[in-house]
């Protein structure tokens, strides 16, 4: 199996699932961010890498990657992050073997976070309410007129870069435009993530953290109304949504990841369901969703505080720690030490500069009028 990675962080999770049944994939970097270099995996002893010499927006991109797999007996390519997913959406027709995709239009609308409050809209699922503001100026004129507690985001990112509560005195922070703005809810945050086929969900895991563990359950609350999404836009592949329960139960979906998300690994440890390769199974048509197993999976830190207070491992810690320390110790606390700055520089962090991305959308996606809050007229 291939891994096509743009980043390292996200990818690598994605690397781990592919080799999961002692294979060793193949990973194709194709280095950009300094901060999220794919070329860290040259480190790894679980996979093989191979850099691509191009740009993914060079002609000469998709005939090297069709040599690479040909020269190799690469079978099945996975897109390993955003990056290498908005790619392969646009040009899956150049590839056998490619994990299943949604159509381009379908990606654009859902990965964008503005034209997803519109979707939610659509089809009456509650969503916080959503500005849009286009430069830093229009965001201090903005919060100078509203008392609302705002999280702002760029309209497109990864693992939560860019992403910050703002008010009047933070609002310089924010140096990315145009400008995502949404109210902050309070109450517990939730995932779902699936895999679809023609729009019907085949495979879901629901979860959420609590004192540093990562529990894994089922929500047919959730599941329904992801169902709505995935199935008012044909939805085709692996995708996460990010859920808020506000204090009175209610449920609001707050953005779509239309690609894997950063507890793939987790989820493979945890429920013991390999989400890249349960997307290449074919499902019968109205067969029924296939639950993650219930479970709890605690993070390294959360596993010290236990035995300091004289609790043992669990099972489910043993597989943990024997999947994380499968690569050498030296690599585990690179990589911990590396996690740790991200973290600390992530409020810097930004989706970029530049006008807004353009967005290719149809009738049956329609994208809100700029400057609108949607939310506000969301049916319950």
């Amino acid at each position: 199996m291939m891994v096509l990675a743009t980043s390292y962080a996200l990818a690598y999770k994605v690397m781990r699932c592919a080799a999961a049944d002692g294979a060793r994939p193949i990973v194709v970097g194709v280095p950009g961010d300094p901060k999220n270099d794919p070329r860290r995996f040259r480190h790894s002893r679980l996979c093989s890498y191979v850099e691509l010499p191009v740009p993914l927006s060079d002609p000469e991109a998709i005939p090297r990657l069709r040599a690479i797999m040909r020269e190799n007996g690469v079978e099945r390519m996975v897109p390993g992050d955003s990056g290498a997913t908005r790619f392969l959406v646009r040009n899956a027709h150049h590839f056998d073997g490619l994990y299943p995709l949604p159509e381009p239009t379908t990606f654009d609308v859902l990965n964008d976070k503005w034209s997803f409050a519109s979707v939610c809209h659509t089809v009456g699922v509650r969503h916080p309410r959503t500005w849009m503001v286009e430069s830093a100026d229009e965001l201090r004129s903005f919060l100078e007129q509203t008392d609302v507690e705002l999280i702002a985001k760029p309209l497109s990112s990864e693992s939560g870069a860019g992403v910050m509560r703002v008010d009047r005195a933070s609002c310089a922070e924010v140096t990315y435009a145009p400008i995502l703005l949404q109210e902050f809810l309070e109450g517990r945050d939730l995932c779902i993530s699936l895999i679809c086929q023609d729009g019907a969900p085949k495979v879901s895991v629901v979860y959420h953290y609590e004192d540093g563990a990562f529990i894994t359950h089922r929500d047919d609350r959730i599941l329904e109304l992801a169902s709505r999404i995935v199935g008012s836009t044909g939805y085709d592949g692996v995708i996460n949504f990010d859920v808020r329960e506000t204090l009175d139960g209610e449920l609001h979906f707050i953005e779509a990841n239309p690609r894997f998300w950063a507890n793939v690994d987790k989820t493979l440890v945890g429920g013991d369901c390999n989400f890249v390769e349960a997307g290449f199974v074919t499902y019968a048509p109205g067969s029924e969703v296939l639950h993650v197993q219930s479970s709890v999976v605690r993070t390294l830190p959360a596993m010290a505080r236990g035995l300091l207070r004289g609790h043992g491992l669990t099972a489910a810690d043993v597989r943990y720690l024997r999947f994380t320390f499968a690569e050498s110790i030296l690599d585990v606390v690179r990589d911990g030490l590396h996690r740790q700055l991200v973290k600390r520089g992530r409020r810097k962090l930004t989706g970029g500069r530049g006008r807004r991305p353009s967005v290719t959308t149809d009738a049956s996606l329609p994208v809100p009028p700029a400057h609108t809050a949607p939310g506000d007229q969301l049916i319950a």
